[in-house]
């Protein structure tokens, strides 16, 4: 796993196509959050903003995940999980979230539940 200084993402967005205007809404909002300084006083080490935050834009086809995404997800401190129907039945979703459990990072997946 890498360590806290090195990730090159703070966030991963993982979904199925079918939720992508759900995606890209997250994805402004959270790049342009500013975290209020009163809770970085309180945590210290909390950055100022929530970003870079990285998002797929087009449909996967195939089964298994290709080594990009899987370099993304490593580079990714926390992993945001659309949940939906139709992210529940893919495959895609499922893998990221396996790819990530398997970094040993299970306890930084949020699901961002959309239906």
């Amino acid at each position: 796993m890498a360590t806290e200084t090195s990730y090159k993402y703070y966030a991963f967005i993982s979904y199925n196509g079918n939720d992508e205007r759900w995606a890209k809404w997250l994805h402004k909002k959270l790049e342009y959050y500013k975290i209020p300084s009163a809770l970085r006083k309180q945590h210290i080490g909390l950055p100022k903003h929530v970003r870079p935050v990285f998002w797929y834009k087009q449909d996967l086809s195939g089964t298994k995940l290709t080594s990009s995404l899987h370099k993304e997800l490593e580079a990714s401190k926390y992993l945001i999980v659309i949940c939906s129907p139709h992210s529940a039945n893919s495959s895609w979703v499922n893998d990221e979230v396996q790819d990530f459990i398997n970094q040993g990072k299970e306890e930084r997946i949020v699901p961002f539940i959309v239906e």
